[in-house]
């Protein structure tokens, strides 16, 4: 079935969630809803109620059984108390791969093989189903929890990113192809863009080229538009193995860990030395309003522990 998902016309903002079954059935899609869904309002009076909307997107619903995807429905979907906030569908079909000689190349970690083109053409069709008229659009995976005082965070960066630039195409929250916030009438032709060029980079690559107008086609799209780097990772990854690389991660960013280059791109990554009082890079030299720093307690700890650790290795390699 094609066209927009009607809930999600004149919403603030929409996550949008592509899901796929896991091995073993682990349930990382139920964490992933639940992190956010506690975090919104429930009383229908609080202006703020109905404004996002998760949208769980099963694109495996004809090849595979995806339990967790059915379970987070029952428990969230339409006839319970959080059905305002979350919708699921698996009636959007897949888009065919245009690259059918290649069909089962795996490609390598910069050049997108069969099953990485495939979750390019899915972000597509998540794209696709969002209405233009939703003011924010969310790029979330099935294994991304959203940390404390997230939804506080996102509030606060989408506001202080209005006061910045009336225009932006783009704010970056958190790492892979999560956290990622673009406006609604930008994502037709930022899924046109994933359909391009899906055999030639993969689409975490891509979505940093697009904003930031690396190349000439999206260079031209974008014109004068800034966009922005938030200061902290708002996003936690709860799997073993990435979405995009077949290896096992990486020691993945924590919550609240400062977005800087290498965890992301440079031209995408948060500036400290650029921006010590404020947490969108770039920024003006006196914020209208004055930073505060918004890390939860519990994290201080824990990144107090990481940093001192990666200082170290450091200094081992160093020496």
């Amino acid at each position: 079935a094609g066209g927009a998902i009607p809930a999600t016309a004149g919403k603030w903002l929409v996550i949008g969630i592509p899901t796929v079954p896991r091995v073993n059935h682990d349930n990382l899609l139920g964490q992933v809803v639940e992190s956010i869904v506690s975090q919104l309002p429930t009383d229908p009076h609080d202006p703020f109620y109905g404004q996002v909307l998760l949208v769980v997107v099963n694109l495996h619903a004809s090849v595979a059984e995806h339990r967790r995807f059915h379970e987070a429905k029952s428990k969230y979907g339409r006839g319970t108390p959080a059905a305002d906030h979350v919708h699921f569908t698996d009636e959007i079909e897949a888009l065919p791969d245009p690259h059918t000689k290649k069909k089962k190349d795996n490609g390598s970690a910069n050049k997108p093989g069969h099953k990485v083109r495939k979750q390019t053409r899915d972000i597509a069709v998540v794209l696709r189903a969002i209405d233009v008229t939703a003011k924010y659009f969310m790029f979330l995976e099935d294994d991304m929890t959203l940390c404390d005082n997230g939804i506080q965070s996102i509030r606060h960066l989408l506001e202080r990113g209005e006061a910045y630039s009336s225009d932006w195409i783009a704010i970056r929250a958190s790492f892979g192809m999560n956290g990622i916030f673009m406006r609604g009438y930008d994502l037709p032709v930022f899924a046109d863009y994933l359909v391009e060029h899906q055999a030639r980079r993969p689409p975490d690559h891509l979505v940093v080229e697009w904003f930031a107008g690396e190349v000439p086609q999206s260079a031209k799209y974008k014109q004068q538009r800034g966009h922005f780097g938030f200061r902290y990772n708002l996003f936690d990854h709860l799997g073993k193995k990435s979405t995009l690389r077949s290896h096992e991660a990486k020691e993945m960013p924590m919550c609240y860990e400062t977005l800087t280059f290498p965890i992301l791109f440079l031209i995408e990554s948060f500036k400290p030395n650029e921006c010590p009082m404020d947490d969108l890079w770039p920024c003006p030299k006196t914020p209208a309003k004055p930073w505060v720093d918004r890390i939860p307690a519990q994290y201080r700890e824990g990144l107090k522990a990481k940093s001192e650790r990666m200082n170290k290795k450091k200094s081992k390699r160093r020496g």
